[in-house]
């Protein structure tokens, strides 16, 4: 009937052509994407990022490639390298969980996805957007939320990648998403902005410490003379109250905190665990190279000016606390899903806290800080330490739950660049225990250059030397594990040459 009644003129023809045979869509095709989005009927479909509803309607006129991509995803089919699809930018958006061996592919894909968003004027809110006056209010938030999404996808990858090519994305101009009833809820609870936007901070931290500076007593200066500081006060000082996750204790989340995290998460309808672990990470990340500097005698306290002491120690408890709230998250989450005592939560309301597939980055980012502190950091400077033994017995047990814990969840899906993480952060736990034992400092120089990129999946896994730096936000800063392992990029060389010159 609708057909019928609506005028030819509202029609757009495009060019006319009739599209190729073996591309025309079946009905077989539009079921199996309506049972994906509504659960084979049960439920309203619903989306992040863009409008399920008004695809599912619509779904017959969209391009044939868009069609495909939901195809491969609805039929679990992995030729394409995706996970999931989720929606495009007006038809195509960026996936945010492409295989390894895919990411080069990945970053040209986030980098010029944002580039489209730009050039098709997403990064301008809607509502602010005169020539889009005719649009409903669910279609301007279904842009809103298309924008939202393109930029998580191109921080994730921006936070993680060596390449410095990045798009100059401002979205200080866009609202954050919100709920649309017409009249139901249209969208599915998104994930809030502030976590992609400390992702996309910590790429350009990753940038601005891609090579060390010029002098060591330049270390201390250098951020500081940046915008990056004022950057990160106001991403934290803007993160909402109730998505936060507030503790006293680093090391212990009691129950009354764990019980207070589950009301939070369940009021907002969305997982806050990686929001909270961003939030923390970014700390570390800001920090890490000056907290690499209590290793060297030159940068003992009684050789330091006053006020490069005091912002050390600063420092020093600025990536400590983030490196125990982050562990403490991780084993608030691990308890929920995988405790002895699941029943206070619900099947469907798992996935909440089922964390994030990016948290392996923030574990090992917060393993390096523990491992330095405990291996590497100078003992003139253990007094200065928050908190107690970084090096217990109880501590590096939890550790290792964590550790084990991804090391299953990569071998499982294939991940080979998170099972060289987590293998990283195991042979650190190594390191951990032969301190323990000695009582004795790790030295800092390898003497075997077995050098960590990669692992090949073609392979079986197998450790691939030479191939590839490991991807993560900062990496080891020219550190080497143990005696025997040294990560291999594209900056280790030149701060592993900066330390040897000011040591």
């Amino acid at each position: 009937m609708d057909a019928i009644e609506t005028p030819m003129i509202q029609y757009d023809f495009g060019n006319a052509e009739m599209e190729d045979i073996d591309l025309v869509p079946t009905y077989d095709d539009w079921l199996l994407v309506y049972n994906y989005f509504t659960n084979y009927g049960a439920l309203f479909p619903r989306a992040t990022g863009f409008d399920a509803e008004n695809m599912l309607c619509s779904y017959y006129t969209k391009p044939a490639g868009f069609r495909r991509l939901f195809q491969a995803s609805t039929e679990g089919s992995e030729s394409l390298g995706f996970d999931s699809i989720t929606g495009p930018i007006d038809h195509v958006q960026p996936n945010l969980q492409i295989r390894d061996s895919f990411q080069h592919i990945e970053e040209l894909f986030a980098f010029k996805s944002m580039d489209l968003a730009i050039e098709l004027q997403l990064h301008i809110d809607p509502d602010d957007s005169p020539w889009l006056c005719h649009l409903s209010a669910r279609q301007r938030e279904e842009r809103r939320r298309v924008f939202w999404y393109t930029f998580r996808a191109y921080a994730m990858v921006r936070a993680l990648s060596s390449n410095p090519m990045h798009s100059s994305t401002v979205t200080e101009n866009v609202k954050y998403p919100y709920s649309i009833c017409d009249p139901f809820p249209i969208f599915s609870n998104a994930d809030h902005p502030i976590g992609s936007q400390l992702w996309n901070l910590i790429g350009r931290v990753k940038q601005h410490w891609a090579l060390p500076p010029p002098h060591i007593h330049d270390l201390f200066t250098s951020l500081l003379n940046t915008n990056l500081l004022n950057q990160l006060k106001h991403l934290q000082e803007s993160a909402p109250i109730t998505h936060l996750f507030f503790f006293e204790h680093p090391q212990c989340i009691s129950s009354s905190d764990r019980d207070r995290f589950m009301s939070q998460t369940m009021a907002i309808g969305s997982e806050l665990c990686s929001l909270n672990l961003a939030y923390h990470t970014t700390n570390s990340v800001f920090f890490r190279p000056i907290l690499f500097a209590t290793a060297l005698p030159s940068c003992r306290p009684t050789r330091l000016s006053v006020s490069n002491r005091d912002f050390v120690i600063q420092v020093l408890n600025k990536c400590v606390d983030a490196a125990w709230r982050s562990l403490s998250i991780f084993q608030f989450a691990h308890y929920l899903i995988h405790g002895e005592d699941t029943s206070h939560l619900q099947k469907h309301d798992a996935t909440f806290f089922d964390v994030f597939y990016m948290s392996i980055y923030d574990a090992f980012e917060g393993m390096i800080c523990l491992w330095f502190v405990a291996c590497h950091m100078d003992s003139e400077w253990r007094p200065y330490l928050p908190l107690g033994d970084y090096n217990s017995r109880h501590e590096r047990k939890h550790l290792e739950c964590l550790i084990a814990l991804y090391m299953e969840e990569n071998e499982t899906i294939g991940n080979a660049n998170g099972l060289a993480v987590a293998k990283l952060m195991a042979e650190m736990l190594e390191d951990m225990k032969a301190v323990a034992d000695t009582q004795r400092k790790q030295e800092t120089k390898a003497n075997n250059d077995q050098v960590i990129g990669c692992f090949d999946t073609e392979k079986n896994a197998e450790p691939v030397h030479n191939l590839k730096e490991v991807r993560c936000f900062l990496g080891l800063l020219g550190l080497d594990i143990g005696k025997t392992i040294r990560i291999d990029g594209r900056t280790e060389d030149s701060w592993r040459l900066f330390w040897k010159l000011y040591a």
